[in-house]
């Protein structure tokens, strides 16, 4: 979200609009299948934990470009 956050500048609507997107496309997805067990849910989290993780990780040299870019 902090990324968006940078790159849209400053804007707080766009930060909570993709913050909703992920949480509502989570309920989405998941809402017409039976329910899980714990251990299932669990690691389903981790596992779009761990994306989230990758992307943003990703994307840390494109952000301290960008940011670098506006302070010259």
């Amino acid at each position: 979200m902090t990324l968006i956050y940078l790159r849209t500048g400053g804007s707080i609507l766009m930060a909570v609009l993709t913050h909703l997107a992920f949480n509502t496309a989570g309920s989405i997805v998941f809402a017409g299948l039976p329910p899980f067990p714990i251990d299932q849910i669990r690691r389903i989290y981790l596992v779009k934990v761990a994306v989230l993780g990758l992307v943003g990780f990703a994307c840390l040299p494109w952000a301290s470009r960008s940011t670098a870019d506006r302070r010259d």
